[in-house]
Parts: structure tokens; sequence; C-alpha cells
């Protein structure tokens, strides 16, 4: 199963958040691969992984190394895969990319060796499917894996205008993907006051969008900036349930508080 996540903006929870879910899954015994193509590269820094991502070391035609970490989580295991990089770099690599086809043969090469149960993405915020490194990535995905099902996680902060472009945002980007996706959750991060505040905005987000999981996440001090070891992230009980639906594949409409 691939999970994606998006944002329409940043600071919003989203690499956070994902990382979060692909531990929860790994506690369970599950093998979880994590693809970091976001250009912040946060969970690649939790991970320790110094060398330039996957993308920016073809892209200035070096032998592809180090990109990756493997750390084990109880009974399962994740395995981050560092794509883009910071800097200069990235906006190289990302804006001047050529090599898409060296890119799309190691990227596949790869994902053929790989044995997961689940793949998680960390996306850029207000990702476009017209660039080349996004757009190669999804193909391979495909190529590898042509039957496997793929799901979308939307994250949103509670301002009332974020979620209103959020809800634009994604229905452009679902009508012009490479894949065929479902609708997985929609997620309101950083709740500062009660939860039952915002029952009306996350039920437009399902409404509107048709998620059939619907989720309220407060505002967490033990994670707000974490900077710290993987196997120190905090799981928010609201992520440890949605990890608990997605591992008994129900889909069920809901709303988790």
């Amino acid at each position: 199963m691939r999970i994606a996540f998006h944002a329409y903006k940043g600071g919003v929870g989203k690499s956070t958040l994902s990382l979060m879910l692909a531990k929860a899954l790994a506690e369970k015994g599950k093998k979880v691969l994590f693809i970091d193509r976001d250009m912040m590269n946060w969970s690649s820094q939790l991970a320790k992984i110094d060398e330039d991502g996957l993308l920016v070391q073809i892209a200035f035609g070096k032998e592809p190394k180090n990109f990756y970490k493997e750390i084990k989580i109880k009974d399962g295991s994740l395995k981050i895969v560092k794509i883009f990089s910071s800097g200069v770099n990235f906006y190289k690599a990302f804006t001047e990319f050529t090599k898409t086809q060296e890119f799309y043969n190691f990227y596949e090469n790869f994902l053929r060796r790989e044995d997961f149960d689940y793949m998680i993405l960390d996306n850029p915020v207000f990702l476009t499917w017209d660039s080349n490194p996004i757009k190669y990535e999804t193909m391979a995905f495909k190529q590898v894996f042509p039957n496997e099902k793929a799901y979308v996680v939307l994250i949103s902060d509670i301002l009332p205008f974020s979620i209103n472009d959020s809800i634009i945002y994604l229905r452009r980007i679902s009508a012009e993907a490479p894949l065929d996706w479902k609708l997985l959750a929609g997620i309101i991060n950083m709740a500062i006051e009660e939860k039952e505040r915002y029952i009306e905005s996350i039920k437009k987000l399902m409404k509107e969008l048709g998620f059939p999981k619907g989720v309220i996440v407060k505002f967490y001090d033990s994670v707000f900036q974490f900077h710290g070891k993987i196997e120190d992230l905090p799981i928010v009980p609201e992520i440890k349930t949605l990890a608990e639906r997605i591992l008994n594949n129900d889909m069920k409409e809901e709303i988790i508080l």
C-alpha cells in the first residue's frame, strides 16, 4: 500500500505526521519504506542521512550511495529514502534536471529489490505533476507495482482559508494525477482549542473531497519542532488510531478525535 501525504502549504505538520504514521505501522511489525521527497528533508535529517539525496546524486553524475537508512522499530523496520537535498543542490537538481532516464532506471531497480508492506511518501508542499522528478518517481512505482493500492492523506491547519485552499489544491492535483489513487484521510492538525470546535471543519473536508476518515490532531508541545532521534519521536494517539484502521483495512467513514 502506497500512502502519499500532501499539503497546500508548509508548516502544517505534514512531515511530522507522515513519519509518525510510518513509525506506528513499523511498531506493529510492518516493513515500511518512507520516501522523503520533501524539500526540507526533515525525516532524512532525523535519520542522519548526510549525503545528498538520490535524485541530486544522479543529477550531478555521482554513483548513488548512502541515500537511505534502515531503522529497527520494535518488531518492524523503517527505511528512510532521501530523494532531494536542501539549498542550492536541491534547486539546481529540481529545476534543471535532465537525467530523467537514469533516475527512472535506478529507482525502478531499487524498488524491485525492496521488500515492504507500506510505502509512505512525504511530498513537497503544493506538489504539481509537471516536474520530472515527481512524475518519474510515480511512473517507476506504477511499473514495478501496477496493482498496488495508492492512497492520499491531506494535511491542513485549523484556519478556514487554509482548509478551503487545501480542498481546491487537492481537487486540482487529483484531476492531473498520473496514477489512480484513493482518498484515505483528511487531517486538521494543531488544534489549539477543544477538538469539538473543529468538527464542522473536518466534516467539510470529508464531504467536499470524499475522505472516509477525518482526523483532528491537537497541538502537542512534545512534537512541535521535534529534532531528536526517530526512535524517540512520540506517536500521538490520533495517528495511532489511524494506523490501526489502516492495518485492519477499515475504510468506514469516521471522525477520529
